[in-house]
């Protein structure tokens, strides 16, 4: 039976039983009783919806795998354990039996996966599975490179000419790398969100005709990013994405001075915002392009032409921010009659 599967479909239930009560409480308490604190209800509704979105979004590498199988076990254990705790004293309604005989599945199903074997990109493109704990066996001329994480080739050692071993050579610390590009990608999720959203608010108008193109830019920038990623090695850390997208869903709730319309500081702000968004990016570009000529998993060609863009979306957006200055700040003074 295959996990990932399993981790889905449990998700699609996790994430509809937990959003039901969010969105229609009333419908909810029809099936399973009213609810004296609603409170708790909201609150238990989100966290089982969080956890249906996280067992929808598990990957296939080993450790995401091993992640959504402790994820779903452990939240049909505990749904599992409320329900037959709170049933036979009448605390809340047969109803829950059904989900009891639900969640009994579930577990039983997990089970029937088996022991999860953590899988690399190696592996699943059909080479040598390379272990956590143990290096990948390779003939006895070519030395066998440290787990790090990173692709074989691009281990990051390097030797000179005319030496068997160079004990100077430079290497990349997978763990620091994975937590730099993960911020980087939780950034350009929120640049990403932004600029879409500033694009559709001012669509029809001269900076919505040029921010359009420029929001596809970026959004094909976060697509580079994570390919990045694969080719690295570095998994990508959803929680961190998923906090970036609901930080930036939350910076919309900002009112700059209007409730009911859209304030001309709104967009002069986003404007503001992605451009020091973008200055993180061409940094992060920047950082990647310094590493490049000792590691041969980093295009250096891609990279300059990474900078490149990145410059030019720092310019339209300075551009069209300078623009906005006067016509956000400034009020027109009172009109004055002329001398005869």
């Amino acid at each position: 039976m295959n996990p990932r599967a399993v981790a889905r479909v449990q998700g699609l239930f996790n994430l509809v039983g937990g959003a039901w009560p969010l969105l229609h409480l009333r419908s909810f308490e029809r099936v399973f009783g009213p609810r004296t604190g609603r409170w708790l209800q909201y609150t238990s509704g989100g966290l089982l919806a969080t956890t249906g979105w996280s067992l929808l979004r598990t990957g296939d590498c080993g450790a995401e795998a091993a992640r959504s199988r402790r994820a779903g076990v452990g939240s049909a254990a505990a749904l599992l354990s409320v329900d037959l705790i709170r049933v036979p004293p009448g605390r809340v309604r047969p109803a829950y039996l059904l989900d009891a005989a639900v969640q009994a599945g579930r577990l039983a199903t997990w089970a029937a996966c088996g022991r999860l074997t953590p899988v690399n990109e190696n592996e699943r493109a059909g080479g040598v599975p390379v272990h956590r704990n143990r290096p990948a066996q390779r003939p006895a001329a070519v030395p066998s490179p440290a787990d790090s994480g990173l692709k074989d080739d691009a281990t990051m050692t390097r030797t000179h000419p005319g030496t068997a071993t160079d004990h100077s050579a430079r290497t990349i610390d997978p763990g620091l790398l994975g937590i730099y590009l993960n911020d980087h990608l939780a950034g350009a999720t929120s640049g990403t969100e932004r600029v879409r959203y500033l694009a559709r608010a001012t669509a029809g108008s001269p900076l919505g005709r040029e921010i359009g193109p420029l929001a596809a830019e970026i959004a094909e920038d976060r697509k580079t990013l994570l390919a990045i990623m694969r080719n690295l090695g570095v998994p990508v850390r959803r929680y961190k994405v998923g906090a970036a997208w609901i930080a930036e869903r939350a910076g919309r709730l900002k009112t700059n001075g209007r409730l009911m319309r859209r304030s001309p500081l709104t967009t002069f702000f986003e404007l503001e915002m992605l451009r020091m968004a973008v200055e993180g990016k061409a940094a992060g570009w920047q950082t990647l392009r310094r590493l490049a000529p000792d590691h041969d998993a980093l295009d250096a060609r891609l990279l300059d032409d990474l900078l490149e863009r990145a410059r030019r979306q720092q310019q339209t957006l300075e551009q069209w921010r300078e623009r906005r200055i006067q016509s956000t700040f400034e009020r027109p003074g009172p009109a004055t009659a002329e001398s005869p």
